[in-house]
């Protein structure tokens, strides 16, 4: 593990998640997977990349419960 991990994010807006491919909502959830293991190793916070992690969560069962409905 390294010991100079970068804890810097900006928090997604709802409009960016809804724009995001299923590859990237997982790609994006991996991201947060690291830094939530990375935090708890380092003694941080977790608790705002579990939000973000729970967010994408959310929407890509969402989209594959339900489906994805066209733009307009």
């Amino acid at each position: 593990m390294s010991n100079k991990f970068d804890f810097g994010y900006n928090p997604l807006s709802k409009e960016v998640i809804a724009s995001m491919s299923e590859d990237e909502i997982s790609t994006s959830m991996r991201k947060f997977k690291r830094l939530i293991k990375e935090a708890k190793n380092s003694g941080k916070d977790t608790t705002p990349y579990e939000v973000e992690y729970c967010y994408l969560d959310h929407e890509l069962q969402m989209r594959r419960s339900y489906g994805r409905f066209p733009k307009k």
